[in-house]
């Protein structure tokens, strides 16, 4: 089996007791947001699976597809700690 390595992140942020989940942001595609781009704390994290990653927005889940995440985002140190080559730009 392949591994994921932006699944592997996300569910060590998830369950590593070690890592505050609040230093870590994720941008994700949103068709919702103006702009195209929505960015979540990895506080709101509850879960993640084979291709979704799943947090809660105004007391709902939401699930985000994996392949929609642009980037994610240490902000304490101020460092990209995963980046989709998918939205690299040319």
């Amino acid at each position: 089996m392949v591994r994921n390595p932006l699944r592997d992140l996300l569910s060590r942020l998830l369950w590593d007791p070690k890592t505050d989940k609040g230093d870590y942001e994720i941008a994700y595609l949103s068709r919702g947001v103006k702009g195209g781009i929505e960015r979540v704390s990895c506080r709101k994290l509850v879960k993640v699976t084979k291709d979704f990653f799943v947090y809660i927005k105004g007391g709902e889940e939401k699930y985000i597809p994996l392949h929609r995440v642009i980037e994610v985002v240490d902000k304490r140190r101020g460092k990209i700690v995963y980046s989709n080559p998918r939205f690299k730009e040319a």
